[in-house]
């Protein structure tokens, strides 16, 4: 099923312990964007991490994640839902940057209903991260030019 944005891997059957461990190991020590979409209603979700193996296991074993997922994960089955990297990213600074980007379009074409993020924003809170003041000057930086650049390519 492809969901509207290209993708580098993607991950199925995570419901079997073997294809978990398996996308940990492949993903173990990468940073980057991925997407968890439902396969029973569309539904999508759109993350950024900078371990994507850690994040993975948050998501899909430890089901301490946000809680609309989560929600949906209980009520059809993870053998129901497919994990896919949308992007890898080297900088850390670019990361929410390119999350921002995928929030973007999903935002602007997909139906709230079939949206499981709960912000429009990469740098709303998030659990355990603190930025630094310069980290999110960078940061703030770094979307403005890519707003620009979008305003550019919508031209």
């Amino acid at each position: 099923m492809k969901f509207g944005f290209n993708y580098v891997i993607i991950f199925t059957d995570l419901h079997l312990t073997a294809n978990i461990k398996a996308a940990k190991v492949a993903l173990k020590g990468k940073m980057g964007i991925y997407a968890i979409v439902c396969l029973v209603t569309g539904a999508v979700y759109i993350g950024s991490s900078i371990y994507l193996d850690v994040r993975l296991i948050d998501h899909f074993v430890e089901n301490n994640t946000n809680e609309h997922l989560q929600s949906a994960i209980y009520k059809h089955g993870l053998d129901n839902f497919i994990f896919y990297v949308i992007e890898f990213v080297q900088d850390v600074l670019q990361l929410l940057v390119r999350e921002q980007y995928y929030l973007d379009i999903l935002f602007t074409t997909i139906p709230a209903a079939l949206i499981y993020n709960f912000a429009k924003d990469a740098t709303a809170s998030r659990r355990g991260i603190n930025h630094t003041e310069e980290s999110k000057a960078k940061i703030s930086e770094a979307l403005k030019g890519n707003q620009r650049a979008l305003g550019n390519l919508q031209s």
